[in-house]
């Protein structure tokens, strides 16, 4: 009975546990010693490694996460944004810091409009305090943060310093070298389609340095929305006017900077593209009541991208290059007032 028991273990359970073991040995020592960036630990896929070309080795501005230190501070600029105004020594901030700009970055919970406003509403900046706030926010989340804005908050929401090193270089911890049969399963449903965390399509000309520089790769959350709806663009436009009148009862100088998602960047440049195309920024910029104090990233990139200029996004990130970070934070200069001998 035993031996016939065994018999039967060898051709169905084992072939199938062999199959495991050989899938899981393969994704250890093929796959994941091969998967770098944003995009590759999303979507489990093998890119070479990228770093930002970040060419100063100095920071020139302070992240903070402590609210009581934010009202003791005296800064020239306030940086309040996403992952876009996390980014170190490779930051835009780090640039206009460099300009000789005092520069503080807050870390913000989600909504950076809705920061913005609690922050000047409670009585925690004000002029004395701070000279100019820069509210930044990627493009893919705008529709629901800029709509959302509440004016009767008691408290500000903020988050915890993270663990970002801030000079664009992949750095993984050591548990990401740790087999994993859940791992290598993953990576398996990934390939499968279950689910589609990374898009990929193809390109008409190069705009990535390597031999996939026809291919892009991006977030799928750049397709959760292409346009503002016109009972949208009213509400943004009535939220953006109160942070505004807020600002000036304050004497704070307010500015807005929308970081473009990459598939908006390279939309037109996409081979038989199945999406929609892109025009939030362009929404959100008619319905904006002071375009003087807007800036959309997207129009800065387009002019490099049009220009042919490779590597405006990285091949396996979702952020913006160093060279594009600088030309942005290039623009943002000229929207902040002159500096003065007496300030510094």
């Amino acid at each position: 009975m035993m031996k016939k028991f065994l018999i039967k273990l060898s051709y169905t359970v084992l072939p199938l546990w062999l199959l495991v073991i050989a899938l899981t040995a393969y994704y250890h020592l093929q796959v994941q010693p091969n998967i770098h960036g944003e995009l590759g630990r999303l979507g489990k896929l093998q890119f070479a490694p990228e770093t930002m070309n970040v060419d100063v080795q100095e920071k020139f501005y302070t992240d903070i996460d402590n609210l009581q230190q934010l009202a003791d501070t005296t800064v020239d600029v306030l940086t309040l944004g996403d992952s876009f105004s996390q980014q170190g020594l490779g930051s835009y901030e780090n640039f206009i810091g460099m300009q000789g700009y005092s520069v503080i970055n807050f870390h913000v919970d989600h909504n950076m409009f809705q920061t913005a406003y609690d922050l000047m509403q409670l009585g925690i900046i004000d002029s004395t305090h701070v000279k100019t706030i820069i509210v930044e926010c990627v493009e893919r989340y705008l529709p629901e943060r800029v709509t959302a804005l509440k004016t009767g908050n008691k408290s500000v929401n903020f988050s915890p310093i993270g663990r970002r090193n801030g000079t664009g270089s992949d750095t993984n911890d050591d548990k990401a070298h740790e087999w994993s049969l859940l791992d290598a399963r993953n990576w398996l449903m990934l390939r499968l389609g279950f689910p589609e965390p990374v898009k990929h399509l193809k390109l008409t000309k190069s705009m990535f340095s390597g031999n996939r520089g026809k291919e892009l790769f991006f977030y799928y959350e750049d397709l959760n929305s292409f346009t503002l709806s016109k009972e949208q663009q009213k509400i943004a436009a009535q939220n953006i006017g109160r942070i505004n009148h807020l600002a000036d009862s304050l004497g704070i100088n307010i500015l807005y900077l929308i970081c473009p998602d990459k598939y908006d960047i390279y939309q037109n440049l996409i081979v038989d593209n199945p999406y929609p195309h892109k025009t939030l920024n362009e929404d959100f910029a008619a319905c904006h009541p002071t375009p003087e104090r807007l800036l959309l990233g997207k129009d800065v990139l387009m002019t490099m991208v049009n220009s042919g200029t490779k590597d405006v996004y990285h091949l396996s990130s979702t952020h913006w290059s160093y060279a594009s970070a600088q030309a942005v934070a290039l623009k943002l200069v000229t929207m902040l007032p002159q500096l003065t001998s007496q300030s510094h």
